[in-house]
Order: structure tokens, then C-alpha cells, then sequence
């Protein structure tokens, strides 16, 4: 008896199945082949990129960093020339002998001091007088001159703008510095012990100052500390000139803006201006050398050479 053509069927029909389930199995790993190629041609792209992309960071990095070396390197170098310009010129100011009498010197009465006045600078203001003059800076135990001390004054005196002579000393208080004014300017008991107190010393100050115009920065401060204390130099007929007060005429403040985050005003860096007006913040923002802050000699000189910009600023409106 014959195979029945039913099972001939059934076979031939399952022989197919298997055979279109191959192909689809084929057909499936060909694909899953592929996309798995396209993954790993994806990711090796990816690779790539990120080696570049790290690649131009790392570059970018470097001659960022050379950048701003060769800008560290410029500003070592401009410092370096300012300070040599600086250290020489502090160099080439004669000292004066400072004369300490055995008699001290009368304490004052002030009150006359505030209706001083204090001159201002205009394009009319005359360049051969405003070239020279007496630069007087004071170290106090505090700020209440009928209660507190000098511990140390420097006078330089100006010629043509240029620093020719200098009178500065520590003076000894009737009472120990205290450390807050110590932390200030670096100024201790030891240091000025054996010093002649600022009253012994006030006449050679008048004498070293003469008839020149006075400059200093807070002036007003300072003389009512040294006539306080013996050293009137409202006697002759002078002008006096505060940079603090010209430079508040002269340096507009930076505005300020309130700052909703912080709930505090903050500096508005859209717009020009000085911070505050300070002898360290001024001489910061024009450029000027300054060493050896809340020191008398130094801020004495740095004050000159404020002036001067000032000058420039106000009389020859240089800017």
C-alpha cells in the first residue's frame, strides 16, 4: 500500500516550515549582525570624537596655561621694573637728622583746626607751586587725638614731584600700643621703646616742614594729632590739600546694585568706578607703587605720588 498523499502533504508542508524558520533564524542573526556592527561603527565613531574633543581640550588647556604664564611672566616683569623704579627712588630721598628736645613741646587745644581750609586743585591752579610741597603721614594708637598717640610721622618733601627729603621716627606712647593697632601696622611696644615721645620731636617736624603747602591723605586726621600734640604748622601762611577729599571730587564710586539672592548690595560691574577711597585702593586703580601699607613713610609717599595723579587728572586733565 502507497504512502497516502495527506501524509506526503504533511510532511513536505513540515519540511517547509522548518525550512522558512531557518531562513527567518538567518535572517535575524544577519540582522542582529549588523545592527551590532552599526553599534560598535557608532561607538567607535563616538570614540573618535571624544578622543578629539579631549584631544582640542587638552590643547586648548595648554596654551591657555601658556597664556597665562607668558601674562604672569609679563606682570613679574612690569612689577619687578616698578619696584626697582620704586626701591630707588626711595633710595635717593635724604633723611634728615630728627632732633629730640629734652622739653616737650605743649599739647594744644584743636577746636581752630575746623575752620581750616583745605585747597582744591582747578585747571587754574598754578603747576610750579603745586610741584612742591611737604608730605606728612601719621601711626596712632587710635583715633581720638585727646586720648590716643602718635607712634610714628614721616614728613617727605616734594620738589618738581620728585621725593628729595624725608623726616620719619617712631615715638614712644605714655601707655603700651594696643594689639589691634599692632595687627594694623606691625608697630610694637619694643620697637619703640627708648623713643622720644612725638612732643620732643614736634619742633624739628615744624622746622623740617618750613613754609611749604601741606598734602596728605585724611589730612585732617593727622593734624589734629601732630598740633595736638605740639607740632603747629598752621602758624605760617600754607595750603593744605587732602587727597581724600580731592580724590572723592575727582574718581567716581562704582554703583551698587541690589542683589536679591545675597538680600545685600553688591558692585554693579556694568559700571566704572573705585570701590572705596582708601590711599591702598587708589593707588591700586591708577597704576601707582605702593609698599608697606599703614606704615608712615610709605603711605607718606605713596600720598605724593597720588597727588600727583590727581593733578594730572584735575589741572592738566590728563586721564
Amino acid at each position: 500500500m502507497g504512502v497516502p498523499i495527506f501524509c506526503i502533504c504533511l510532511i513536505a508542508a513540515g519540511i517547509w516550515i522548518i525550512f522558512i524558520s531557518i531562513k527567518q533564524i538567518q535572517k535575524q542573526t544577519k540582522e542582529k549582525e549588523r545592527l551590532k556592527q552599526e553599534r560598535e561603527a557608532q561607538l567607535e565613531r563616538m570614540r573618535k570624537e571624544e578622543e578629539i574633543r579631549l584631544e582640542k581640550l587638552r590643547k586648548e588647556k595648554i596654551e591657555r596655561e601658556e597664556a597665562e604664564k607668558r601674562v604672569r611672566e609679563e606682570q613679574a616683569r612690569a612689577r619687578a621694573e616698578r619696584d626697582a623704579i620704586y626701591n630707588a627712588m626711595v633710595a635717593a630721598i635724604r633723611p634728615v637728622p630728627v632732633v629730640a628736645a629734652e622739653e616737650k613741646a605743649k599739647k594744644m587745644t584743636i577746636s581752630f583746626l575746623n575752620s581750616l581750609t583745605y585747597s582744591t586743585l582747578t585747571v587754574r591752579s598754578n603747576m610750579e607751586q603745586l610741584s612742591n610741597y611737604v608730605v606728612i603721614d601719621t601711626e596712632t594708637t587710635g583715633l581720638k587725638c585727646t586720648s590716643d598717640e602718635i607712634i610714628e610721622v614721616a614728613a617727605i618733601r616734594f620738589r618738581g614731584f620728585e621725593p628729595v627729603e624725608k623726616f620719619v621716627t617712631l615715638s614712644a606712647p605714655s601707655k603700651p600700643i594696643p594689639e589691634q593697632i599692632t595687627e594694623i601696622n606691625h608697630i610694637t611696644d619694643e620697637m619703640v621703646a627708648g623713643k622720644p615721645c612725638f612732643q620732643q620731636i614736634a619742633a624739628s617736624l615744624v622746622e623740617f616742614i618750613g613754609e611749604d603747602n601741606i598734602v596728605g591723605h585724611n589730612l585732617p586726621f593727622d593734624l589734629k594729632f601732630i598740633v595736638h600734640y605740639g607740632a603747629n604748622v598752621t602758624e605760617r601762611k600754607r595750603k593744605y590739600y587732602d587727597t581724600l577729599a580731592i580724590a572723592q571730587k575727582t574718581i567716581k564710586k562704582v554703583r551698587m546694585k541690589w542683589d536679591k539672592e545675597y538680600e545685600e548690595y553688591v558692585e554693579d560691574f556694568n559700571s566704572t568706578g573705585i570701590s572705596d577711597y582708601k590711599l591702598k585702593t587708589l593707588c591700586f586703580y591708577l597704576g601707582l607703587p605702593y609698599q608697606g601699607a599703614h606704615r608712615a613713610e610709605a603711605d607718606a609717599l605713596a600720598t605724593g605720588l597720588l597727588f600727583q595723579s590727581l593733578i594730572d587728572m584735575r589741572v592738566t586733565k590728563k586721564s
